[in-house]
Protein backbone atom coordinates (compact mmCIF):
# COMPACT_ATOMS: atom_id res chain seq x y z
CA UNK A 1 0.00 0.00 0.00
CA UNK A 2 1.24 3.26 -0.92
CA UNK A 3 1.44 6.88 0.90
CA UNK A 4 -1.53 8.12 -1.90
CA UNK A 5 -3.95 5.44 -0.42
CA UNK A 6 -6.36 7.35 1.49
CA UNK A 7 -10.17 6.46 2.63
CA UNK A 8 -11.92 3.14 1.66
CA UNK A 9 -9.99 0.88 -1.55
CA UNK A 10 -12.15 -1.25 -3.83
CA UNK A 11 -11.00 -3.59 -6.32
CA UNK A 12 -12.79 -5.47 -9.37
CA UNK A 13 -11.74 -8.49 -11.33
CA UNK A 14 -13.11 -9.81 -14.83
CA UNK A 15 -12.45 -13.42 -16.21
CA UNK A 16 -12.34 -14.04 -20.25
CA UNK A 17 -12.22 -17.45 -21.99
CA UNK A 18 -13.92 -19.57 -24.58
CA UNK A 19 -15.14 -22.98 -24.88
CA UNK A 20 -13.81 -24.86 -27.82
CA UNK A 21 -16.14 -26.92 -30.07
CA UNK A 22 -15.49 -30.63 -30.79
CA UNK A 23 -14.81 -31.15 -34.71
CA UNK A 24 -17.42 -31.15 -36.88
CA UNK A 25 -20.05 -30.52 -34.01
CA UNK A 26 -22.06 -27.90 -33.35
CA UNK A 27 -20.97 -25.48 -30.18
CA UNK A 28 -22.04 -27.38 -26.79
CA UNK A 29 -24.44 -25.57 -25.13
CA UNK A 30 -23.63 -24.43 -21.14
CA UNK A 31 -27.64 -24.59 -20.59
CA UNK A 32 -29.22 -27.94 -21.96
CA UNK A 33 -32.84 -27.81 -21.48
CA UNK A 34 -34.00 -30.06 -18.62
CA UNK A 35 -37.24 -32.40 -21.13
CA UNK A 36 -36.39 -34.86 -23.14
CA UNK A 37 -38.63 -35.70 -26.02
CA UNK A 38 -39.29 -40.06 -26.97
CA UNK A 39 -41.04 -40.47 -30.75
CA UNK A 40 -43.58 -43.07 -31.28
CA UNK A 41 -43.26 -44.85 -34.63
CA UNK A 42 -46.54 -46.15 -35.79
CA UNK A 43 -46.73 -50.10 -37.35
CA UNK A 44 -47.38 -50.31 -40.87
CA UNK A 45 -49.10 -53.77 -41.53
CA UNK A 46 -49.34 -54.86 -45.09
CA UNK A 47 -51.08 -58.22 -46.80
CA UNK A 48 -51.13 -59.89 -50.33
CA UNK A 49 -53.30 -62.46 -51.56
CA UNK A 50 -52.71 -64.39 -54.74
CA UNK A 51 -54.10 -67.53 -56.54
CA UNK A 52 -52.36 -70.10 -58.39
CA UNK A 53 -54.31 -69.59 -61.55
CA UNK A 54 -56.32 -66.33 -62.99
CA UNK A 55 -58.57 -69.23 -64.88
CA UNK A 56 -59.98 -72.48 -63.68
CA UNK A 57 -62.97 -75.56 -64.46
CA UNK A 58 -65.51 -76.33 -62.51
CA UNK A 59 -64.06 -79.12 -59.63
CA UNK A 60 -60.84 -77.48 -60.20
CA UNK A 61 -58.71 -76.87 -56.95
CA UNK A 62 -57.27 -73.83 -55.84
CA UNK A 63 -54.43 -72.69 -53.74
CA UNK A 64 -54.67 -69.43 -52.24
CA UNK A 65 -51.85 -67.73 -50.44
CA UNK A 66 -52.18 -64.87 -47.97
CA UNK A 67 -48.94 -62.88 -46.88
CA UNK A 68 -49.02 -60.38 -43.72
CA UNK A 69 -45.90 -58.17 -43.09
CA UNK A 70 -44.87 -55.45 -40.76
CA UNK A 71 -42.85 -53.09 -43.00
CA UNK A 72 -39.26 -52.41 -41.71
CA UNK A 73 -38.30 -49.79 -39.23
CA UNK A 74 -42.14 -50.29 -38.40
CA UNK A 75 -43.85 -49.62 -34.96
CA UNK A 76 -44.99 -52.84 -33.30
CA UNK A 77 -48.41 -54.17 -34.01
CA UNK A 78 -50.75 -55.77 -31.78
CA UNK A 79 -54.02 -57.44 -31.36
CA UNK A 80 -53.37 -58.40 -34.67
CA UNK A 81 -56.45 -60.32 -36.95
CA UNK A 82 -56.20 -61.73 -39.88
CA UNK A 83 -60.06 -62.45 -41.42
CA UNK A 84 -60.67 -64.22 -45.18
CA UNK A 85 -64.22 -64.65 -46.56
CA UNK A 86 -64.38 -67.44 -49.39
CA UNK A 87 -67.26 -66.64 -52.24
CA UNK A 88 -70.12 -68.49 -52.84
CA UNK A 89 -68.40 -70.45 -55.93
CA UNK A 90 -65.76 -72.09 -53.86
CA UNK A 91 -65.57 -74.91 -50.85
CA UNK A 92 -62.78 -74.92 -48.41
CA UNK A 93 -60.56 -78.15 -48.77
CA UNK A 94 -60.76 -80.01 -45.10
CA UNK A 95 -56.85 -79.73 -43.72
CA UNK A 96 -55.15 -77.66 -46.57
CA UNK A 97 -54.23 -74.89 -44.60
CA UNK A 98 -50.61 -74.26 -43.95
CA UNK A 99 -49.27 -71.25 -41.34
CA UNK A 100 -45.40 -70.27 -41.78
CA UNK A 101 -45.08 -68.02 -37.95
CA UNK A 102 -42.00 -65.13 -37.85
CA UNK A 103 -39.76 -67.56 -36.56
CA UNK A 104 -40.09 -69.44 -40.30
CA UNK A 105 -42.20 -71.98 -38.06
CA UNK A 106 -44.53 -74.14 -40.18
CA UNK A 107 -47.92 -75.12 -38.89
CA UNK A 108 -50.08 -77.48 -40.86
CA UNK A 109 -52.62 -80.18 -41.24
CA UNK A 110 -56.07 -80.97 -39.51
CA UNK A 111 -55.04 -78.55 -36.22
CA UNK A 112 -55.58 -75.73 -38.82
CA UNK A 113 -58.97 -76.42 -39.48
CA UNK A 114 -60.05 -74.77 -36.23
CA UNK A 115 -59.30 -71.60 -38.10
CA UNK A 116 -62.35 -71.90 -39.88
CA UNK A 117 -66.00 -71.83 -39.56
CA UNK A 118 -67.55 -72.89 -42.62
CA UNK A 119 -66.68 -69.69 -45.21
CA UNK A 120 -65.01 -67.97 -42.60
CA UNK A 121 -61.09 -67.64 -41.90
CA UNK A 122 -59.92 -65.95 -38.72
CA UNK A 123 -56.83 -65.75 -36.90
CA UNK A 124 -56.43 -63.39 -34.07
CA UNK A 125 -54.12 -62.08 -31.27
CA UNK A 126 -50.84 -61.73 -33.83
CA UNK A 127 -47.98 -59.64 -32.41
CA UNK A 128 -45.62 -58.30 -35.36
CA UNK A 129 -42.46 -56.88 -35.46
CA UNK A 130 -40.74 -54.38 -37.58
CA UNK A 131 -40.29 -57.10 -41.00
CA UNK A 132 -41.41 -60.06 -39.50
CA UNK A 133 -44.00 -61.75 -41.83
CA UNK A 134 -46.59 -64.50 -41.95
CA UNK A 135 -47.90 -66.90 -44.31
CA UNK A 136 -51.05 -68.42 -45.27
CA UNK A 137 -51.64 -71.07 -47.63
CA UNK A 138 -55.18 -73.10 -47.87
CA UNK A 139 -56.79 -74.56 -51.01
CA UNK A 140 -60.41 -74.24 -51.79
CA UNK A 141 -62.49 -76.35 -54.91
CA UNK A 142 -64.91 -74.47 -57.73
CA UNK A 143 -68.17 -75.91 -56.92
CA UNK A 144 -70.41 -73.26 -58.73
CA UNK A 145 -69.89 -72.53 -62.62
CA UNK A 146 -70.60 -68.87 -62.72
CA UNK A 147 -69.06 -67.33 -66.43
CA UNK A 148 -70.75 -63.91 -66.59
CA UNK A 149 -68.67 -62.41 -63.60
CA UNK A 150 -65.34 -62.89 -62.37
CA UNK A 151 -65.16 -64.81 -58.77
CA UNK A 152 -63.67 -62.41 -56.24
CA UNK A 153 -62.06 -63.02 -52.81
CA UNK A 154 -61.56 -60.46 -49.95
CA UNK A 155 -58.83 -60.76 -47.13
CA UNK A 156 -58.06 -58.56 -44.14
CA UNK A 157 -55.39 -57.87 -41.50
CA UNK A 158 -56.45 -55.42 -38.64
CA UNK A 159 -54.65 -54.60 -35.43
CA UNK A 160 -53.55 -51.56 -32.92
CA UNK A 161 -50.42 -49.13 -32.34
CA UNK A 162 -50.48 -50.47 -28.63
CA UNK A 163 -51.89 -51.51 -26.14
CA UNK A 164 -52.65 -47.69 -24.35
CA UNK A 165 -55.25 -45.49 -24.38
CA UNK A 166 -53.26 -43.65 -27.21
CA UNK A 167 -53.60 -46.86 -29.03
CA UNK A 168 -54.40 -46.39 -33.36
CA UNK A 169 -56.62 -48.73 -35.23
CA UNK A 170 -54.94 -49.94 -38.35
CA UNK A 171 -56.36 -51.87 -41.48
CA UNK A 172 -55.40 -53.18 -44.58
CA UNK A 173 -57.36 -55.04 -47.43
CA UNK A 174 -56.48 -57.66 -50.82
CA UNK A 175 -58.17 -59.09 -52.93
CA UNK A 176 -57.64 -62.47 -55.90
CA UNK A 177 -59.83 -63.28 -58.57
CA UNK A 178 -60.21 -65.91 -61.32
CA UNK A 179 -62.17 -66.57 -63.88
CA UNK A 180 -64.67 -70.14 -64.80
CA UNK A 181 -64.20 -70.93 -68.10
CA UNK A 182 -66.33 -74.35 -69.25
CA UNK A 183 -64.77 -77.41 -68.68
CA UNK A 184 -64.16 -80.06 -71.59
CA UNK A 185 -67.53 -81.47 -72.31
CA UNK A 186 -68.57 -84.96 -74.23
CA UNK A 187 -70.32 -85.79 -77.85
CA UNK A 188 -72.53 -88.54 -78.11
CA UNK A 189 -74.63 -89.37 -80.95
CA UNK A 190 -77.49 -91.38 -82.97
CA UNK A 191 -78.65 -92.18 -85.65
CA UNK A 192 -82.35 -93.79 -86.32
CA UNK A 193 -84.69 -94.64 -89.37
CA UNK A 194 -88.47 -93.20 -89.40
CA UNK A 195 -90.99 -93.71 -91.46
CA UNK A 196 -92.37 -90.74 -93.09
CA UNK A 197 -96.51 -89.21 -93.09
CA UNK A 198 -97.94 -88.56 -96.63
CA UNK A 199 -97.37 -84.86 -96.34
CA UNK A 200 -93.79 -86.02 -95.45
CA UNK A 201 -93.43 -85.69 -91.83
CA UNK A 202 -91.67 -87.86 -89.37
CA UNK A 203 -94.15 -90.85 -88.17
CA UNK A 204 -92.48 -93.66 -86.30
CA UNK A 205 -88.93 -95.46 -86.48
CA UNK A 206 -88.21 -98.42 -88.63
CA UNK A 207 -84.58 -99.04 -87.73
CA UNK A 208 -83.42 -101.56 -89.86
CA UNK A 209 -86.40 -101.81 -92.12
CA UNK A 210 -86.83 -102.53 -95.47
CA UNK A 211 -87.38 -100.39 -98.55
CA UNK A 212 -87.61 -100.07 -102.04
CA UNK A 213 -86.05 -97.80 -104.78
CA UNK A 214 -87.48 -95.04 -105.75
CA UNK A 215 -89.12 -94.65 -102.03
CA UNK A 216 -87.29 -91.23 -100.84
CA UNK A 217 -86.57 -91.84 -96.85
CA UNK A 218 -85.26 -88.76 -94.73
CA UNK A 219 -82.00 -89.45 -92.09
CA UNK A 220 -81.96 -87.80 -88.78
CA UNK A 221 -78.63 -87.57 -87.01
CA UNK A 222 -78.62 -86.26 -83.16
CA UNK A 223 -75.28 -84.96 -81.56
CA UNK A 224 -75.35 -84.06 -77.87
CA UNK A 225 -72.97 -83.11 -75.01
CA UNK A 226 -73.33 -84.84 -72.36
CA UNK A 227 -71.88 -83.27 -69.80
CA UNK A 228 -72.76 -80.65 -67.01
CA UNK A 229 -73.62 -77.63 -67.68
CA UNK A 230 -70.30 -76.02 -66.90
CA UNK A 231 -69.04 -77.48 -69.93
CA UNK A 232 -68.84 -76.97 -73.60
CA UNK A 233 -67.66 -78.81 -77.02
CA UNK A 234 -66.88 -75.61 -79.23
CA UNK A 235 -66.62 -76.36 -83.67
CA UNK A 236 -69.49 -79.28 -83.53
CA UNK A 237 -69.79 -80.67 -86.96
CA UNK A 238 -71.94 -83.30 -88.15
CA UNK A 239 -70.70 -85.36 -90.96
CA UNK A 240 -72.02 -87.40 -93.35
CA UNK A 241 -71.08 -89.20 -96.44
CA UNK A 242 -74.14 -90.75 -98.53
CA UNK A 243 -73.31 -94.31 -99.52
CA UNK A 244 -74.20 -95.75 -103.08
CA UNK A 245 -77.76 -96.02 -104.07
CA UNK A 246 -78.80 -92.74 -102.37
CA UNK A 247 -79.30 -89.30 -103.98
CA UNK A 248 -79.74 -86.10 -101.61
CA UNK A 249 -83.09 -84.39 -101.57
CA UNK A 250 -82.46 -81.00 -102.87
CA UNK A 251 -83.20 -78.33 -99.93
CA UNK A 252 -83.56 -80.76 -97.38
CA UNK A 253 -81.46 -80.17 -94.49
CA UNK A 254 -82.82 -79.20 -91.37
CA UNK A 255 -80.86 -78.10 -88.14
CA UNK A 256 -82.79 -77.79 -84.88
CA UNK A 257 -81.34 -77.02 -81.52
CA UNK A 258 -83.40 -76.74 -78.43
CA UNK A 259 -86.92 -75.35 -79.94
CA UNK A 260 -85.22 -73.30 -82.53
CA UNK A 261 -85.07 -74.58 -86.24
CA UNK A 262 -82.88 -73.33 -88.95
CA UNK A 263 -83.27 -74.77 -92.64
CA UNK A 264 -79.76 -74.59 -94.10
CA UNK A 265 -78.27 -73.82 -97.48
CA UNK A 266 -77.33 -76.73 -99.44
CA UNK A 267 -74.43 -74.51 -100.91
CA UNK A 268 -73.33 -74.19 -97.04
CA UNK A 269 -73.40 -77.92 -96.25
CA UNK A 270 -73.23 -80.54 -99.21
CA UNK A 271 -70.89 -81.18 -102.03
CA UNK A 272 -73.68 -82.24 -104.33
CA UNK A 273 -71.00 -83.78 -106.52
CA UNK A 274 -69.48 -86.34 -104.05
CA UNK A 275 -72.94 -86.33 -101.88
CA UNK A 276 -71.02 -85.45 -98.49
CA UNK A 277 -72.33 -83.39 -96.25
CA UNK A 278 -71.13 -81.19 -93.48
CA UNK A 279 -73.21 -79.31 -91.35
CA UNK A 280 -71.65 -76.66 -88.87
CA UNK A 281 -73.61 -76.87 -85.29
CA UNK A 282 -71.30 -74.21 -83.66
CA UNK A 283 -70.64 -74.47 -79.75
CA UNK A 284 -72.57 -77.15 -77.44
CA UNK A 285 -73.12 -76.42 -73.96
CA UNK A 286 -73.83 -79.05 -71.29
CA UNK A 287 -76.94 -80.48 -72.02
CA UNK A 288 -77.24 -79.42 -75.33
CA UNK A 289 -78.44 -81.58 -78.40
CA UNK A 290 -78.37 -80.59 -82.01
CA UNK A 291 -80.51 -82.72 -84.64
CA UNK A 292 -79.29 -82.58 -88.27
CA UNK A 293 -82.67 -83.69 -90.86
CA UNK A 294 -82.43 -84.43 -94.33
CA UNK A 295 -83.88 -86.71 -97.40
CA UNK A 296 -82.52 -88.76 -99.93
CA UNK A 297 -84.40 -90.95 -102.28
CA UNK A 298 -83.14 -94.89 -103.24
CA UNK A 299 -81.68 -95.21 -106.70
CA UNK A 300 -81.43 -98.18 -108.58
CA UNK A 301 -77.95 -98.67 -107.87
CA UNK A 302 -79.51 -99.69 -104.55
CA UNK A 303 -79.09 -103.32 -103.24
CA UNK A 304 -79.28 -105.41 -100.88
CA UNK A 305 -78.22 -103.90 -97.41
CA UNK A 306 -77.02 -100.28 -97.56
CA UNK A 307 -74.54 -98.53 -94.68
CA UNK A 308 -74.26 -95.57 -93.65
CA UNK A 309 -72.19 -94.29 -90.89
CA UNK A 310 -72.26 -90.69 -89.39
CA UNK A 311 -69.76 -88.38 -87.69
CA UNK A 312 -69.99 -85.95 -85.03
CA UNK A 313 -66.68 -84.37 -83.95
CA UNK A 314 -66.59 -80.86 -82.25
CA UNK A 315 -63.41 -79.29 -80.13
CA UNK A 316 -63.08 -78.94 -76.54
CA UNK A 317 -60.17 -77.27 -74.43
CA UNK A 318 -58.03 -79.28 -72.39
CA UNK A 319 -56.74 -76.25 -69.79
CA UNK A 320 -58.32 -73.26 -68.26
CA UNK A 321 -57.66 -70.37 -70.68
CA UNK A 322 -58.09 -67.28 -71.41
CA UNK A 323 -61.23 -67.10 -73.50
CA UNK A 324 -60.23 -64.17 -75.29
CA UNK A 325 -57.18 -65.82 -76.62
CA UNK A 326 -57.69 -66.64 -80.72
CA UNK A 327 -59.34 -70.26 -80.60
CA UNK A 328 -55.66 -71.61 -82.33
CA UNK A 329 -53.53 -71.04 -79.40
CA UNK A 330 -55.91 -72.74 -76.86
CA UNK A 331 -54.71 -76.11 -76.40
CA UNK A 332 -57.80 -78.47 -77.32
CA UNK A 333 -58.39 -81.76 -78.03
CA UNK A 334 -60.16 -83.01 -81.26
CA UNK A 335 -63.72 -85.54 -80.04
CA UNK A 336 -64.97 -87.96 -82.89
CA UNK A 337 -68.19 -90.02 -82.49
CA UNK A 338 -69.17 -92.28 -85.42
CA UNK A 339 -72.57 -93.96 -85.74
CA UNK A 340 -74.34 -96.28 -87.85
CA UNK A 341 -77.21 -97.16 -90.20
CA UNK A 342 -78.13 -100.32 -91.78
CA UNK A 343 -81.54 -101.17 -94.08
CA UNK A 344 -82.30 -103.59 -96.92
CA UNK A 345 -83.24 -102.50 -100.31
CA UNK A 346 -86.28 -104.95 -101.51
CA UNK A 347 -85.88 -106.45 -105.23
CA UNK A 348 -88.74 -103.91 -106.78
CA UNK A 349 -86.52 -101.55 -108.95
CA UNK A 350 -89.48 -101.62 -111.65
CA UNK A 351 -91.84 -100.71 -109.16
CA UNK A 352 -92.61 -96.81 -107.47
CA UNK A 353 -93.36 -98.02 -103.62
CA UNK A 354 -96.58 -96.04 -101.89
CA UNK A 355 -94.81 -95.61 -98.64
CA UNK A 356 -91.99 -92.90 -97.56
CA UNK A 357 -89.24 -94.25 -94.94
CA UNK A 358 -86.84 -91.94 -92.72
CA UNK A 359 -83.50 -92.76 -91.71
CA UNK A 360 -82.18 -91.08 -88.33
Amino acid sequence: MTKQASGTLKNEAQVIGFIDKTPSQPDISLNPPNSSTTTVVDPDPTITKSIDRKFAFKDDVLNYELVISNTKKAGLLVNGKVTDQLPDEVAYETGSTVIIDQNGVIHEGAQNDKYWNERNFSLSGLTLKEGETITIQYQVKVIEAVFEKPIINYAKITGTSNEGKDSKNYEKDAEAEFELVPSPGKLAATKEVYSLTEDGSLDSTINNGNVQVNDTIAYQISVANTGDRATEVKNVHLQDQLPKGLTYVPNSLELTIGDTVTALKDEDTINIEKQAIDALVGTLKGGEIATLTFKVTVTKEASGEITNIATSKGNVITEPTDPKLPEEDKPQNLLRHMIQTAFKIMCLQNQRSTKKWAVM
